[in-house]
């Protein structure tokens, strides 16, 4: 951005904070601006029928949320809640809607990014309809880990989820997800630390997942 545009960005700029589990946004409800995750972990989810949730998305630093919905000037498709101690960014509508007037640049980047997760989504879809449970889980225990990297010594994921968050992402049940995270880790190609899960052999997993995403070696 250049000097008018970080202008209008930094007069209108809201910081707010939320904690583990506070609501950000709620599926069905109009978009008043664009949040841009600053500093802690998101996730985006769709309600089913029967009440549980389905993870679509998730996010930390520098994530973009409720982009789509603004930009299609529809209602929210999802649910956005804080993972741990969150601070987003939040940027009224026509403050948006005047930096894309003063950088058209600004909307391709918008374009750039949805297409992104576009792509992502397509991949899910698939993960869900042509893979067994093994590579499901295999797939979404390297999607944390590209998404929120991993901590030495113990390649640890960078982020803490229940075993229901676990299955959702990777489009199971509770008891399939956690029967499989046991067999991955009496295999050796996970560790558990109660909700944090190590990666051990990411190599093995990416065999397993046949993912896209490149092992960590």
């Amino acid at each position: 951005m250049g000097p008018s545009e970080l202008q209008i960005f930094n007069a209108n700029k809201v910081l707010l904070s939320y904690g583990p589990g506070e609501l950000i946004f709620k599926e069905n409800l109009a978009p008043t601006g664009l949040f841009v995750v600053f500093t802690g972990k998101v996730k985006i989810f769709k309600s089913t029928p029967d009440g549980k949730e389905k993870i679509v998305r998730l996010g930390q630093e520098g994530a973009l949320l409720g982009y789509r919905s603004f930009l299609s000037e529809e209602l929210y498709s999802a649910t956005a809640t804080a993972i741990d101690e969150v601070v987003l960014c939040y940027l009224p509508k026509q403050a948006l809607i005047s930096l894309i007037s003063h950088n058209p640049d600004i909307a391709f980047r918008l374009m750039k990014v949805l297409a992104k997760d576009l792509r992502e989504a397509e991949h899910s879809n698939a993960n869900a309809f042509q893979r067994s449970a093994r590579e499901r889980l295999a797939d979404a225990l390297l999607r944390l880990q590209q998404i929120f990297g991993v901590e030495a010594p113990q390649q640890k994921i960078k982020v803490r989820l229940s075993r229901e968050e676990i299955a959702s992402l990777a489009g199971l049940s509770r008891e399939t997800a956690t029967r499989v995270l046991s067999e991955f880790n009496k295999e050796g190609f996970v560790r558990i630390f109660g909700k944090e899960i190590a990666i051990v052999d990411s190599a093995k997993l990416h065999r397993i997942a046949r993912s896209e995403f490149p092992p960590n070696v």
